[in-house]
């Protein structure tokens, strides 16, 4: 859907301490995000799905209360972020995505993460 030649896809490893730091390090990144992206979906993608709650818990803490939706809810109006496991966002597109917890993920750590 997204034009490649113009603005091209990338994937940027960031290397993290633990989740909390994982979910700091997207909630800055969404901030940005969010103004580059007025109109679009973002999203944020857990490998386990013990962590889609501790983003939740920390989304509802932030700047984005009352603009995300996590995947047992229905995508709603005013949604700017949508959180789920990676497996249950399959179909899905968005803007961006942030996978959290990638490092408990076979297949990511023979990339280096």
């Amino acid at each position: 859907m997204y034009d490649e030649v113009k603005r091209p896809s990338s994937v940027d490893r960031v290397q993290c301490t633990g989740i909390d730091d994982e979910v700091d390090r997207v909630l800055a990144s969404l901030a940005v995000q969010r103004m580059a992206y007025p109109d679009e979906v973002l999203g944020v993608l857990c490998v386990r799905k013990d962590d889609v709650g501790r983003v939740r818990e920390r989304l509802e803490q932030s700047q984005f209360a009352g603009e995300f939706a996590c995947q047992d809810e229905a995508f709603v109006p005013n949604m700017r972020v949508f959180v789920s496991t990676v497996h249950s966002a399959k179909g899905l597109e968005f803007r961006t995505a942030h996978v959290v917890g990638a490092n408990a993920c076979k297949g990511f750590r023979g990339l280096g993460m």
